[in-house]
């Protein structure tokens, strides 16, 4: 039997060998199984039978043939029991084949010997193995070496180390016993002395890539993580793109609480092992770490799909699932789980809590007890034991288990409130508040916590306390019942104490009552009475800012801004940091359209609290009324990731979500529809509607945005109807949803819905109509009632009568009144701004520059102005003036999305292919599943020739994002057949035609891949059926024309090429598709026309420029020929094809040495292409070089013995020579 690969050390290995295995962890290099030890002395040898029985199994070992070797070494030890060659090399070969104990066997019997010299001279062990020595010496350290690695391989360390200590007793310095000692070290956690040979070896080779990862991974193993990760970062500098040291590191920064940089490390290592089922589930394992549930969950499914019975993948989705409050999800995963692993503790707590959650107390005490008597000692299964049995009334067993896990950790809140509402039932309320209170400094925000803490105040009649708690846990849920029941009965109450205080009695805590009153009302939404009691406490206490700051919030909310203005400006003066009372009045100010006003306050509240969710939410929203959107985006990012709860927590109630997550979604998803990034804002809407599916403004944004994703297909605008049906079943007459229904109507071609009248469909006014009369009647009226009559002189009033046409669609008037604006004060940014965004719109791009342009002039770092210049200048084609402007953008936010696709397609619009794809691979390391830009990589790559990245990027959006992708599907099938794989082509247009079958590009590309595939009758019928929904489509009649061709139908073929070039738009590339099919048709005059015609509008294609060079040989027309392959060469220096066609044509025209010099040229290039050899030989028969000649035609025919040109030159050269036999032979 043959074997591959070895454990075995070879000792004549020089130092640089790196051939050991350890384990799991991949080896940077391969052993070989058996290595030659050379030839051996037989002159002491007696028997000479022995001898060639040695010699014959040292070369069977050679073979690898270790069976018949072993019969052989068997038969000399029956002869001499004691042949110390045979023994050495029976104990290699069991090695060799996994026989470790007989391998064992004969190495002790080997080193019987050393070991006895060892133990008689432990001083002079030197001597008996240094090099030099007896073969038979150098021998027993080979054997001394591998006993150790045997002992190793069966995990007996111990051993493995006593000989590996021994041979660095005669050599310290052995690299691999050095190393491999250290990793017995590792395997004994004797990780001090391990990491002493490692070092050692690092002092050899600083750069040895195994040793430092070895000894990273052993600095991980001793929690050095700092240590660890100096060496990672020094691996990954030596090689970047390695996936395990990826993903080593990323655990590593795990350890250390760097979360983030762990998910890049985990995310790269996931780019180059996409399957690896580890990194899969640790990826998904940080997320749900960092909270990001969506995300983790997405990790386990990849994970579970290769390997479906995975324990630790199931208990870790299932984990997340408990934390989503999917508690049904999460028991059907640990379920699958226990199956697996019926003792894991680890999943038997998991099981434990989520039956606790589903109110399954006696199964989850039955889990958890399981658990216990597995691991005694854990507190998460203590605490979360204990809640069950005081669910079930077992008080005193909840408590014993409370103060076990408080024993294990003092500071946990859970535990802490847990046992003081058990101390609650038992009514022990001292206890019960030094538990709560505990928790509370631990955990201020707890609901759970305040409520039980305000019931136990309450009970003890501490009302002010009591209140004071029930509105912290109000202002964090606004909507709990009991909460406001039990407030409200306080209040109802401590009413009647108010009249029993004294005048001199009314100190402190008479103020706190007036203010907690003040408060509950405010929250319960009563803010008269609110005011009342915040009035009477500033009475006494006139210089509170907190309370003048809250009365004024009172004030705001209901709409009395002066008056709330007046309470902020009195609180800020008394405390001018005061960051809620900045808010309030920047909110105040932004009520009353004075947005500087409300931006001076949002920057100095942010300068006090730089990471107060609120407040970037709420100066976002203010940038937004400034149409300021990219730094509004800004600001909503930065908000949610703060409080990332809006996006990773969907299990959560709607109330529970609250006003912040869900306004926010609300305006991140308006101005990324403002931006016209369509598919973020529809997932800012679907992640709100998926936790309220009737809210009727998302539901009103969902149905406007729909129609203009990314990847557009009919399918949404009945999507956007969808949205807008049941919006207005709820808001019958919401004027926007109206509007915009009808439109979505017309743009399906269905106008009797769209405009539909009373007698037809009963609706009143037609969608449209009813739309514009409400739309005039209830957001219009105000402003067109106060500025209809205003003077032509007032540039107020004419800015918002345009704003209000432009907010309708009366995009003229619009313009006329920004105009006579503009008349009167010529720099108002406002006007210009807004003129400048409609004459964009429509289309108007030169107004549109000159607005810009002027604006920029007045306020030169308006990033909002650069961006809709840049924009302005990209619709105009002048993309090297819209680069500047995005260049500009990206210095000042350098991580800009929207500016940096902007720039990214202005690049590829300028064949600027490499800039392009630097800029969407940068947009991808921010949004890696943005389906646009992933899309413009792909088509990027393949105007580059590059389609097997095309293919990659399609397969990635497919796969991971939406297989039934339409786009996707047909441009990935478009690529296949560029490769010519166009059975892969038809199984993604077929994927496309299954999802849309009268998607007319998969019908036309179908069509082609059956031609390619030579089913030209099949093709035939996919490209009629694509005609007869598009008549006009330029490319389907092409493809058809060429069907015909290869049926033989060529007056079909010329009709339907020249049907092409009537169609609009496609003229140029059409004349180069009809060119092509003359020439097919070998009518070279008229192709030669076509191609004549092409290249007056494109002088420089490199294809028609080949394809008339082409006709012009064919014509005769040889001059003109090398004129084209000249200019050919000129675009693209290297190009083999065009090379040779030009040396065929200075063979044509007798310019012999031009010729050879090209076919030279190829040949370097490829020194057997056989075209160019024969073409190179010809020339030199022709110059009657014939030896050369020969040469070349001899080479050919080596490579392809029956080539027909080969054969008849090398034969008709012979015959020049006059040597006929030779011919002949040929």
């Amino acid at each position: 039997m043959k074997i591959n690969s070895s454990k075995i050390y070879d000792c004549f290995n020089d130092l640089e060998t790196k051939n050991v295995i350890t384990g799991p962890t991949p080896s940077l290099e391969p052993r070989n199984r058996f290595i030659s030890y050379g030839s051996i002395n037989f002159e002491n040898i007696e028997q000479n039978k022995i001898r060639i029985l040695c010699e014959r199994a040292i070369t069977l070992i050679q073979m690898g043939e270790f069976d018949e070797a072993l019969a052989t070494l068997n038969q000399i030890l029956d002869m001499e029991p004691n042949d110390l060659f045979s023994l050495f090399y029976r104990g290699i070969i069991y090695l060799n084949i996994n026989k470790n104990e007989e391998a064992l066997s004969d190495i002790n019997r080997r080193l019987t010997d050393l070991d006895k010299s060892l133990e008689m001279e432990p001083d002079n062990t030197r001597g008996v193995l240094l090099p030099g020595k007896s073969e038979a010496e150098r021998l027993d350290k080979v054997l001394l070496i591998n006993r150790g690695q045997t002992y190793y391989e069966m995990y007996k360390y111990e051993e493995a180390l006593m000989d590996f200590n021994k041979i660095l007793a005669i050599e310290p310095d052995d690299a691999y016993t050095l190393r491999i000692r250290g990793e017995t070290c590792n395997k004994l956690n004797k990780f001090e002395d391990a990491l002493m040979d490692f070092n050692k070896l690092l002092e050899i080779k600083p750069d040895d890539a195994y040793i430092l990862r070895i000894r990273g991974e052993t600095y991980k193993k001793m929690c050095k993580f700092e240590e660890a990760l100096i060496d990672f970062n020094k691996l990954l500098e030596l090689k970047p793109d390695d996936a395990y040291i990826l993903r080593i590191r990323g655990e590593t920064y795990t350890k250390i609480g760097k979360y983030e940089e762990a998910l890049t490390d985990f995310s790269k290592s996931l780019n180059i092992e996409p399957d690896n089922e580890y990194s899969l589930t640790i990826y998904g394992e940080t997320y749900r770490i960092l909270g990001k549930y969506n995300d983790a969950i997405l990790y386990f499914h990849k994970y579970l799909e290769i390997k479906p019975d995975n324990v630790v993948a199931l208990a870790e989705r299932g984990v997340t699932y408990y934390c989503q409050h999917k508690f049904y999800e999460a028991l059907t995963d640990l379920n699958e789980a226990i199956k697996l692993s019926p003792n894991n503790a680890l999943i038997l707590r998991g099981r434990g809590s989520t039956l606790r959650a589903l109110c399954k107390y006696d199964e989850a005490l039955s889990d958890l007890n399981k658990s216990l008597e597995i691991e005694p000692d854990n507190a998460w299964a203590l605490r979360n034991r204990g809640k069950p049995n005081r669910l079930l009334k077992k008080y005193n067993e909840a408590l014993t288990d409370f103060n076990k896990a408080l024993k294990i950790k003092s500071n946990n809140a859970f535990p802490l409130r847990n046992r003081g509402v058990t101390y609650i039932m038992l009514n022990k309320y001292n206890e019960a508040l030094l538990d709560l209170n505990k928790s509370l400094e631990l955990k201020p925000d707890s609901v759970y916590a305040l409520r039980n803490r305000g019931m136990t105040y309450k009970i003890l009649n501490k009302y002010n306390e009591a209140i004071s708690d029930f509105n912290k846990l109000l202002k964090l849920r606004p909507n709990d019942a009991l909460a406001l029941k039990l407030c409200g009965e306080m209040c109802i109450e401590h009413e009647k104490a108010f009249s029993d205080f004294n005048e001199q009695d009314r100190g402190k805590t008479y103020i706190d009552a007036l203010n907690n009153h003040g408060e509950y009302y405010k929250i319960a939404g009563n803010y008269k009475s609110a005011l009342l009691y915040f009035n009477r406490s500033l009475e006494i206490e006139p210089n509170n800012g907190l309370i003048l700051s809250i009365r004024g919030e009172t004030f705001m909310i209901l709409g009395k801004y002066y008056e709330a203005l007046s309470d902020f400006n009195r609180s800020l003066k008394i405390e001018p940091n005061y960051s809620l009372a900045l808010n309030a009045r920047a909110m105040t100010y932004h009520q009353l359209n004075e947005y500087d006003k409300a931006l001076e306050d949002f920057n100095k509240s942010l300068e006090i609290e730089p990471g107060n969710a609120w407040t970037l939410m709420n100066r976002g929203i203010t940038y937004s009324s400034l149409a300021k959107y990219n730094k509004a985006l800004s600001d909503f990012n930065k908000s949610i990731e703060i409080n990332p709860t809006a996006l990773h927590n969907h299990g959560t109630t709607y109330k529970d979500l609250g006003k912040f997550n869900a306004s926010v979604l609300i305006h991140r998803g308006e101005v990324y529809s403002r931006l016209r990034k369509y598919n973020e804002a529809l997932l800012d809407f679907n992640r709100i509607l998926e936790i309220n599916r009737n809210d009727v403004s998302v539901l009103k944004l969902r149905g406007m945005t729909c129609p203009w994703g990314s990847v557009f297909n009919i399918g949404r605008y009945y999507d956007a109807i969808s949205d807008f049906n049941k919006s207005l079943e709820i808001e019958p007459n919401n004027a926007k949803c109206l509007n915009n229904r009808g439109s979505a109507y017309k743009m399906l071609g269905e106008y009797d819905k769209a405009l539909s009248d009373i007698s037809r469909f009963n609706e009143g006014l037609s969608d449209i109509n009813r739309s514009l009369i409400i739309q005039h009647n209830f957001e219009s009226e105000y402003i067109l009632g106060i500025y209809k009559n205003c003077e032509d002189n007032d540039v107020l009033g004419l800015i918002s009568l345009g704003k209000v046409h432009y907010s309708v669609g009366e995009y003229e008037k619009a313009l006329s009144y920004f105009s006579k604006a503009l008349e009167i004060e010529t720099t108002n940014d406002l006007a210009l701004r807004s003129r400048g965004e409609i004459y964009k719109q429509l289309g108007k791009y030169k107004e549109a520059y000159l607005d810009f342009n002027k604006l920029l002039e007045l306020k030169p770092d308006d990033t909002d102005a650069l961006s809709s210049r840049g924009t302005t200048y990209m619709m105009m084609g002048k993309y090297v003036e819209a680069i500047s402007d995005f260049n500009k953008l990206l210095d000042i936010e350098p991580n800009n999305t929207v500016i940096i696709a902007y720039r990214g397609t202005s690049y590829l619009n300028m064949c600027k292919y490499d800039e392009a794809i630097s800029d969407f691979n940068n947009f991808l390391e921010i949004k890696p599943d943005d389906i646009e830009m992933l899309t413009n990589r792909a088509v990027t790559y393949a105007y580059m020739g590059k389609y097997g990245e095309s293919i990659f990027e399609t397969s990635r959006l497919l796969d991971n994002i939406n297989p039934n992708n339409n786009f996707a599907l047909n441009f990935r099938g478009q690529c296949y057949i560029t490769l010519g794989e166009y059975n892969e082509a038809l199984y993604d247009f077929n994927r496309a035609l299954e999802t849309n079958p009268d998607d007319t590009c998969a019908l036309m590309y179908r069509g082609v891949a059956y031609r390619k595939l030579g089913e030209c009758e099949e093709a035939l019928s996919n490209l009629n059926k694509s005609l007869k929904m598009d008549p006009d489509n330029a490319d389907a009649l092409v493809y058809r024309g060429f069907t015909y061709i290869e049926l033989f139908k060529h007056d079909e073929a010329i009709f339907d090429l020249n049907m092409s070039l009537e169609a609009k738009h496609y003229n140029v590339v059409t004349l180069l598709n009809r060119g092509n099919a003359y020439f097919i048709l070998h009518k070279y005059d008229e192709a030669l026309s076509d191609f004549n015609k092409f290249l007056k509008i494109v002088p420089n294609n490199l294809q028609a420029l080949i394809s008339r060079a082409r006709t012009y040989g064919l014509l005769g027309k040889f001059d003109e020929a090398l004129l084209d392959l000249n200019k050919s060469l000129e675009i693209e220096p290297d190009n083999l094809e065009i090379l040779y066609g030009r040396g065929a044509i200075y063979t044509l025209l007798g310019k012999y040495d031009y010729a050879i010099k090209d076919f030279d040229r190829l040949l370097n290039a490829n020194p057997n292409d056989i075209e160019a050899l024969i073409g190179r030989g010809e020339v030199y028969k022709i110059s009657k070089e014939y030896e050369k000649a020969l040469f070349d035609f001899d080479k050919s025919l080596k490579l392809d013995p029956n080539n027909a040109e080969a054969i008849r030159n090398c034969g008709e050269t012979y015959a020049l020579l006059n040597k006929y036999d030779k011919a002949i032979q040929i």
